[in-house]
């Protein structure tokens, strides 16, 4: 017998706001959004331009399609347990079970609440996510390894160092990704409303037949460096699918990595921060 009642009311007890940054004991689930989430084997991920959930398989395949009158802008998704914890634009946190579609608990959040962690006994809390990220040093982030050293279209090298001193966007592409094509003209958008002293984006594709490559980008004509990884990328950067991002600062340490593609709301967000790293002393 599933017990998803209970953790929809848990929710509802404990998804509590708080005004200042999460104390010690919580683990971070999402800031601000959270585009795709493992559960029961399938990757779940917001489709915000769509009122939905989707569910994808290892191959990227959809496998599972979530509607309903109460999804209305998901954002964000993590495990809850059994089931899927969603937040949406509208200032909704969901308990969704994935096996029936059902909402099984949903709170009104305050605006400023997207930042949602969790503590050992599986309490969960609501942030201020500009607070928390100003309780946060820039300086506890992670590098992005392993750094890269692969040829562009070219057959020229080029390295992660090229790109010090500027925020970047390292993009995990293929050919055979439909996300991936989805995406590209967003990530084009998003290249064009920088100038190129402040951000880059580095899209490396982990395509094994060249050829598909080369018709895909001759499609698409992307304004920003494409590298060739050669089908191996997944075993190096560990990636669960396509499209596979990592934001990085100026420093090259990671801001923060998006599973999947999560349409244009998610690139709206991403912009936004985008703009506060640039502005970042």
């Amino acid at each position: 017998m599933r017990r998803a009642p209970a953790v929809g009311a848990a929710l509802l007890a404990a998804l509590s706001a708080c005004r200042s940054p999460a104390p010690g004991g919580f683990t971070l689930l999402f800031l601000g959004r959270s585009p795709a989430a493992a559960l029961g084997g399938s990757s779940w991920a917001p489709d915000p331009d769509n009122s939905r959930i989707v569910a994808f398989d290892h191959r990227l395949r959809v496998v599972r399609i979530v509607t309903g009158p109460r999804l209305s802008v998901p954002v964000a998704v993590a495990p809850l347990g059994a089931d899927l914890l969603v937040t949406e634009r509208t200032g909704e946190g969901d308990v969704l079970d994935t096996a029936t579609g059902t909402i099984l608990a949903t709170r009104r959040l305050a605006p400023r609440e997207t930042a949602v962690a969790v503590d050992a006994r599986g309490s969960i809390a609501a942030f201020d996510a500009d607070s928390l990220l100003r309780g946060a040093s820039a300086a506890g982030r992670e590098a992005f390894e392993p750094a890269f050293a692969l040829p562009d279209l070219t057959g020229d090298t080029v390295t992660l160092a090229r790109f010090a001193g500027k925020v970047t966007l390292v993009n995990f592409w293929a050919s055979w990704c439909d996300p991936c094509r989805e995406e590209f003209p967003h990530m084009t958008e998003l290249y064009r409303e920088f100038s190129r002293r402040a951000f880059e984006i580095a899209a490396i594709s982990d395509d094994v037949d060249r050829g598909k490559m080369a018709a895909f980008v001759r499609e698409f004509r992307p304004p920003f460096p494409i590298l060739v990884g050669g089908g191996r990328m997944k075993q190096a950067y560990h990636y669960r699918g396509l499209p596979y991002s990592v934001l990085l600062d100026r420093q090259g340490r990671i801001i923060e990595r998006i599973f999947g593609f999560g349409g244009a709301e998610e690139f709206r967000e991403l912009h936004e921060t985008i703009a506060k790293e640039v502005r970042a002393p």
